[in-house]
């Protein structure tokens, strides 16, 4: 059943139709951000055997977070991927390059949204996750958990 007085107060409550206009307004504003940012996610090399790769994230709103995944070559040649963002073939061309990914690692509950395609992506990596992350991904088989 409608609320009718809730119907009501939004027809007749400037602050809602301007509350709703601007919202409108920073959600188009992130999505041309977005739209005219460069492409992002190329490796950048931090040191002899560490690199990074960013993505920029844009949430309701028009509140961007930029991702940053790090990658990291051990001394057996094998990678450690850190936090990972969407791979595209490209980039994932570019850490082929680099050495087998054996390790993928989502440090806390927030780095959930690329970590299962990436584990997709790298079938033979062992996936790192935290406590909870069993919860809240049950889709996403860990084969350990950091404390």
């Amino acid at each position: 059943m409608k609320n009718k007085t809730y119907s009501k107060c939004n027809q007749t409550n400037p602050f809602s139709q301007v509350w709703l206009t601007k919202w409108i307004e920073v959600c188009i504003l992130g999505l041309k951000i977005h739209l005219e940012e460069e492409k992002k996610g190329m490796l950048e090399q931090i040191s002899e055997s560490m690199w990074y790769a960013e993505h920029d994230l844009f949430l309701v709103g028009g509140i961007h977070f930029r991702g940053r995944m790090t990658v990291v070559r051990l001394s057996d040649g094998s990678l450690w991927l850190h936090s990972p963002i969407p791979i595209d073939d490209e980039l994932a061309s570019e850490i082929a390059d680099l050495g087998d990914v054996k390790h993928i690692v989502a440090p806390c509950l927030f780095h959930h949204l690329h970590f299962k395609k990436c584990a997709e992506r790298y079938t033979g990596a062992r996936k790192y996750g935290v406590p909870g992350f069993d919860k809240k991904r049950p889709d996403i088989k860990f084969d350990e958990f950091l404390s």
